[in-house]
């Protein structure tokens, strides 16, 4: 490779794949210019190319260029020219087998390193990968020559076709700048960075990879290191999860870390399964900060991420000197955000640990980040509180609620009402609760239907009650509607909502059936979805013209009380129709619902007379109303079709009965109200039974859905929050 003259030298040619070469002469000046234009009469300028000067241990320069030179043009002059001159020549030289040993041969170890640079990474994205295992095959012969390979240790097997490996690097090393895997089918990039951490006689490596086809990992340090580690073996049995647990030491949270994200890039169902095991089935243990004689502490008490993006955190925050410079969540895949506005409320329990006043303390906190979309579920995050100094405080909450029910009600159940503000509300609460009532309201399967008796064929009215919990009265109702002649042809339809009741309920009702003879259906939902879901579910079950929803705690004061609701529907102006509601004192419940705001402006819904005698001479009227009530409402079927049912985005069980009749004003229909037909309600008897709505804001919630989508037509129909009649 001695140039042949002082003026040109001569460059021989390696060949690569199909008609990719590399051109490769010595000069002796160490600052030649790298920029080189080939040249050739036949096949004119030839693209892509680059150019490579590689300093010899003798002090010369090694010029490397590859580039494409045609097959039939081989046998012509190809020139290397820079600015001024042509500087090398092929002299009609044929290409030869690629040679790795003259490739190599008296270059410094940095110029091997920047060759073998090259190759993996501008000749294979050149050249490549249209013939991978022949380059891999070059690749691996060129390392040989270049670098010896230091040992990988496959560890354990994280999945299917992924494993992790550790080894060594010296200090000296540093960073890495880029991993790539060179086996036997190809050259790629290690999907995830391989992790660096302290270790004693230098750093220790590890690396998620393939241990398959006799792999090599080749890194490329960030000062121009070059290192090569060989996969030998195979991991033993044992999986990641059962690793985990052997473990005498805990797996630092940063190795963890970067497993996820292995599994994550890994991208396989198999990888995703066992992202979620190895948080659920062996999470990090929980931690906090707190003594009562150091000035900074805190704890993460709840940190969900959300099914379409977004990470909702509370907990308490105490740091009177304003030590805290920042809060970031890491998560299962080491990804970092940093937490925004803290939204603070009194922590009774936290200022009771630091012996404050109660009344001084907002130590606790409300929060949400903004990430996007994953297809992955992510479980555990931990938190670092960054100091003013640098250092770093470690906080790591348990597992979040499972199932995004309990997720939800969780959330609800973060801040007390009273501190509950309208930018909390809007910013934290409700999109994380809407996000996680959606995935919730998104698990439902398909009930079961249970018949008793025979069913009354093409009825008038079907009666939909759905069941929570409570059956005190149950059996009070079905008497009421034993005796009631009107009932006969009725379709009964009980929709249970709380399936754990499941045999409680077929037994009572068992007996029940036995007892009066009466037929009705029993459809048992799935799980808990609310009191909108419920009475869809019945009404999709249904069959009458008109259905009649009627809630568990109703009872009819007398027999034929639905003939009254009934006929009122022959004003086909009415698409539904409530019924006089009474207290057990026989005070007034309800005789409407119209809406009023409050001392702060926001919507309320309000019945007509609440708590006036029985027979108060306005609710002894029949008329038009705003609204009535869900827990007695008579619905054309096909109305309630057409308008989509009870809204189901409502948590719980709230305003879903004024969002129906507002659906049906907004549609073009009108509501009445018969005195005629009287029934007892023992009102909010089921919902006091679910702790996410006791315990927690589902109501401002609700209040706040409600409001946002029916404020206008709320204001027209209720001017200045008055009742459209009295």
């Amino acid at each position: 490779m001695l140039a042949e003259s002082l003026d040109v030298a001569t460059a021989r040619i390696h060949r690569l794949v199909g008609d990719a070469v590399l051109a490769v002469w010595d000069g002796s000046s160490p600052g030649q210019s790298a920029r080189l234009i080939p040249h050739s009469a036949e096949a004119g300028l030839p693209r892509p190319h680059a150019s490579f000067l590689l300093p010899t241990s003798w002090g010369g320069t090694r010029i490397v260029m590859a580039l494409r030179w045609p097959v039939e043009c081989r046998g012509a002059d190809l020139h290397f020219k820079d600015s001024s001159r042509t500087i090398a020549s092929t002299n009609g030289g044929r290409a030869e087998a690629f040679d790795p040993g003259a490739l190599v041969n008296g270059l410094t170890p940095s110029a091997k390193a920047k060759l073998v640079s090259a190759m993996l990474e501008f000749c294979h994205t050149a050249f490549g990968r249209k013939d991978e295992r022949r380059f891999a095959a070059l690749c691996r012969a060129l390392l040989a020559e270049t670098v010896e390979p230091g040992p990988l240790v496959p560890v354990v097997k994280a999945a299917d076709g992924l494993t992790l490996c550790e080894g060594m690097l010296p200090s000296e090393f540093g960073a890495i700048r880029r991993a790539l895997l060179v086996d036997r089918s190809g050259v790629r990039a290690v999907p995830t960075a391989p992790l660096l951490m302290p270790a004693k006689g230098g750093q220790a490596l590890h690396v998620m990879t393939s241990v398959a086809d006799d792999p090599l990992v080749v890194l490329l340090g960030e000062t121009g290191g070059l290192a090569c580690r060989a996969v030998k073996g195979e991991p033993g049995r044992q999986r990641l999860v059962e690793w985990l647990e052997r473990r005498k030491a805990p797996v630092p949270p940063a190795l963890r870390e970067f497993i996820g994200a292995g599994l994550a890039a890994h991208g396989s169902p198999c990888a995703a399964a066992v992202l979620e095991e190895m948080q659920v089935l062996a999470p990090l243990a929980r931690k906090g900060v707190f003594s009562k004689t150091r000035p900074v502490g805190a704890e993460i008490d709840l940190a969900i991420a959300l099914p379409e993006g977004g990470l909702f955190v509370s907990g308490w925050l105490h740091d009177p000197l304003g030590m805290v410079e920042r809060i970031e969540a890491v998560s299962p895949l080491g990804e970092r955000m940093t937490l925004g506005t803290l939204h603070r409320f009194p922590r009774a329990d936290v200022a009771g640990q630091y012996g404050e006043p109660a009344g001084a303390d907002r130590s606790g906190f409300v929060t949400s980040v903004v990430t996007p979309p994953s297809p992955l579920h992510l479980h555990q995050y931990r938190f670092e509180l960054s100091l003013r100094s640098g250092a770093r405080l470690e906080v790591v909450p348990v597992l979040p609620p499972n199932a995004p029910a309990d997720a939800r009600n969780a959330v609800l159940g973060v801040v007390p009402p009273a501190f509950v503000t309208p930018e909390v509300l809007e910013t934290c609460i409700a999109p994380a609760a809407a996000a996680l009532h959606a995935a919730h309201m998104a698990t439902r399967g398909e009930p079961e239907t249970i018949r008793f008796g025979t069913q009354p064929q093409a009825p008038a009215v079907s009666v939909v009650v759905p069941l929570y919990k409570v059956l005190d009265f149950l059996r009070f109702q079905l008497a009421a509607f034993a005796v009631d002649p009107a009932m006969a042809g009725v379709e009964l339809i009980y929709v249970l909502d709380s399936p754990e009741q499941r045999h409680e309920v077929e037994h009572l009702l068992t007996g029940q059936h036995a007892l009066y003879g009466l037929p009705f259906q029993l459809v048992v939902q799935t799980a808990n979805y609310g009191f909108s879901s419920a009475c869809n579910t019945g009404a999709r079950a249904a069959s009458g013209e008109h259905v009649l929803f009627l809630n568990s705690d109703v009872i009819p004061d007398r027999p034929g009380w639905l003939a009254p609701l009934v006929a009122a529907m022959d004003d086909r102006r009415l698409a539904a129709v409530g019924p006089k509601l009474l207290f057990d004192d026989q005070s007034l419940q309800h005789a409407g619902m119209y809406f009023g705001r409050d001392l702060k402006g926001g919507w309320m819904n309000l019945h007509y007379h609440k708590g006036l005698p029985r027979d108060f001479a306005p609710a002894c009227q029949a008329r038009l109303v705003p609204g009535v009530t869900g827990a007695a409402i008579l619905v054309r079927a096909a109305v309630f079709q057409a308008v989509d049912g009870f809204s189901e985005s409502y948590i719980i069980g709230d305003y879903e009965d004024s969002d129906l009749c507002l659906k049906l004003r907004d549609a073009g229909w009108e509501i009445g109200y018969r005195p005629d037909s009287e029934l007892f309600h023992l009102e909010r008897q089921s919902i006091q039974k679910h702790e996410g709505y006791m315990r927690g804001v589902a109501c401002l919630y609700n209040r706040r859905l409600h409001s946002g989508r029916w404020d206008g037509l709320m204001e027209r129909l209720c001017p200045a929050g008055q009742g459209a009649s009295a």
